[in-house]
């Protein structure tokens, strides 16, 4: 017969086989795996509105970068008429024309 390792869970109390904790390196966490779940989830929970703080102040990147009025008026200038090189909208909102060529080619904007 097989010598099975046991643990007692700080948590809940409970005394489980080694194979109900969650490794750490070459040993295993304190608490079993429901509890380590729960508390997991819990301050996954709690992080919320902080992560959600993070995000709302997170500067915006690429194409969205760009107030509304711009980002439509450069969408226009291709789809109204266009006869409008690229060249020229880059030059016109100070845009480099590979970073015009990428936002098309990935279709952030429709060019």
């Amino acid at each position: 017969m097989k010598n099975v390792k046991i643990k007692q869970c700080p948590d809940c109390g409970v005394i489980k086989p080694i194979d109900g904790y969650y490794k750490n390196g070459r040993s295993h966490h304190t608490q079993c795996k429901p509890c380590y779940n729960a508390r997991t989830r819990a301050r996954y929970k709690s992080m919320a509105p902080v992560r959600a703080e993070k995000k709302a102040k997170a500067p915006r990147t690429g194409f969205g970068k760009y107030p509304l009025k711009v980002r439509q008026e450069i969408v226009e200038m291709r789809t109204r008429d266009k006869k409008v090189p690229l060249r020229k909208i880059a030059e016109i909102y100070d845009i480099n024309i590979c970073t015009l060529k990428y936002w098309s080619k990935t279709g952030m904007i429709k060019l």
